[in-house]
């Protein structure tokens, strides 16, 4: 995970590269990521419509909130919305939607 944001359109070996090193500049590091993945985990199989786990680190400090709640089929789905702001202040966005139950969950 990333929070770089301005990824250009590579037409290039050269524009390949750039993309890559933005995106390693911008990556979480290991405790970070951790951190991020036990909310996700958390917010999927704990957390009711609402709720929010906050992460942070010396560095960075994120987000998950559980946007929406909704029956499909016979699954649970859970939309997610997820903040990350790193040390650089900048700020990654996105909403998931993941489907399952206890430990199984598939994100669309």
């Amino acid at each position: 995970m990333s929070t770089a944001s301005t990824y250009k359109r590579p037409d290039s070996a050269i524009g390949i590269a750039t993309n890559l090193f933005k995106h390693n500049y911008y990556k979480l590091d290991n405790e970070a990521y951790g951190k991020h993945q036990a909310c996700v985990s958390t917010s999927l199989q704990m957390s009711a419509y609402g709720n929010k786990c906050d992460w942070s680190t010396n560095t960075t400090r994120g987000q998950v909130m559980v946007a929406d709640v909704y029956q499909a089929g016979s699954r649970i789905c859970k939309t997610l919305r997820i903040s990350v702001k790193d040390q650089y202040g900048k700020t990654f966005q996105k909403t998931e939607t993941a489907c399952g139950s206890g430990n199984n969950w598939t994100f669309n």
